[in-house]
């Protein structure tokens, strides 16, 4: 059983206990927090995160890890000066941030280090660290969150919980790999400068898609706010939180393996590449359609039986989300195909595609009058459904023409 099914296990394990210690705007709170955490994550990393998966190894690779890490001390020192000059307003629009609101440039700093940490041991393979680590994070994520319940209200408990656990992963990676990251602390500017020009077009192409992803994910709760109120908006995030994102965690682990394959294939000019992509997507539809369909005949029942009574509208969300939970088989292990392939160009624009056509369908959904939050929870999803399954037929087509050049 690898590191991600035993961490996405365990966050299923506690999820009935946290979802009757937290309240649907408890968790509405963790989840703008951490949208807004991904948001500025994009800006601290500039996605120079992705070149390391083929950068050279040793002094180019050493340049690029501390090239992203001053970045992400940049980005975390700025965000510190611009929370001090507008703490007034963001307590304003959200008073029950106001106790954690300067822990937000360290869970920065500190997800962006776990962000690298986690695509280095990737690159070197270094697969029993990997699930130490993830079994790791969910299991002090899931403690934390208990223990933080009982001393901490409206939602910070979660977020403290969130950021307690990736610097305990952080270090315990770093205890292992303390030798074999960095020969030496000391900066060269000229290298710096080098590495980010070589890999210029991670920030100008893949940054803005990932970008737009980042703010596509935080909208649907932002529109559940919008159109009904918090509370609500809390009931879809229990299903985005305790169903989508184990799904996603799991379809990560699977991806990550095949992300090494297909650039190694890459590098080597492997003809045979298309063929195995499409058994692969082929795979995952048989994979993700049976639980797919079990989760849309049971999810109403049982997910008021699970996390308690007062989750009786996110069982009927979650019936919903069936489109995406599907999604989460078949699109997830292959998000960063295009990037792999040095396809950016195609991977921006099929992210501005995605969320124009999102913004157009939450305004549209804006004009109508008592809708209910199942059929936006439904339009949402089947938008997603077509989008993912666009962007596969985009992968094929970008794979295609990359082995026949």
């Amino acid at each position: 059983m690898s590191g991600t099914t035993i961490a996405s296990i365990v966050g299923l394990l506690v999820s009935p206990i946290l979802s009757r210690l937290y309240n649907p705007e408890a968790f509405t709170a963790f989840h703008l927090y951490m949208g807004f955490l991904e948001i500025t994550l994009v800006f601290s990393l500039l996605k120079y995160d992705y070149a390391l998966y083929i950068a050279n190894k040793g002094k180019e690779l050493e340049a690029l890890i501390k090239l992203i890490f001053c970045i992400s001390f940049f980005v975390s020192l700025t965000s510190l000066i611009f929370i001090f000059i507008f703490k007034n307003i963001i307590v304003d629009f959200y008073p029950s941030l106001s106790s954690i609101l300067f822990l937000f440039p360290l869970a920065i700093l500190i997800a962006g280090i776990y962000q690298v940490l986690s695509i280095i041991l990737i690159r070197t393979e270094e697969y029993r660290l990997i699930s130490v680590s993830r079994i790791a994070r969910a299991v002090s994520a899931a403690l934390a969150s208990i223990g933080f319940a009982f001393s901490i209200t409206n939602g910070i408990g979660l977020i403290s919980a969130e950021i307690f656990s990736r610097l305990f992963s952080s270090y315990i990676i770093l205890k292992k790999m303390k030798n074999n990251l960095i020969r030496s602390f000391q900066i060269n500017i000229k290298e710096l400068l080098d590495v980010a020009y070589k890999y210029k077009e991670y920030p100008l192409l893949t940054m803005p898609g990932a970008l737009i992803s980042s703010i596509n994910g935080l909208m649907i709760a932002l529109v559940m706010i919008r159109l009904y109120d918090i509370e609500t908006a809390g009931q879809y995030v229990i299903v985005e939180r305790f169903i989508l994102m184990p799904l996603a965690l799991l379809a990560v682990s699977a991806s990550q393996v095949f992300n090494g394959d297909i650039a190694s294939h890459i590098r080597k000019g492997d003809p045979d590449l298309v063929r195995n992509l499409l058994k692969y997507i082929y795979r995952l539809f048989l994979i993700g359609l049976f639980p797919s369909l079990i989760f849309f005949l049971l999810a109403d029942d049982l997910i008021p039986l699970i996390f308690g009574e007062q989750w009786e509208l996110a069982g009927k969300l979650a019936v919903a989300c069936t489109p995406i939970v599907f999604c989460r088989f078949i699109y997830t292990p292959l998000n960063m195909v295009l990037i792999i392939v040095g396809d950016q160009m195609m991977q921006l624009k099929w992210e501005i595609l995605r969320i124009v056509l999102t913004i157009v369908l939450f305004i549209f959904l804006f004009s109508l009058e008592n809708i209910s939050p199942i059929t936006v929870a439904y339009s949402y999803s089947i938008l997603v459904l077509v989008v993912s399954l666009l962007y596969l037929l985009l992968c094929y087509l970008s794979v295609q023409k990359n082995t026949t050049i």
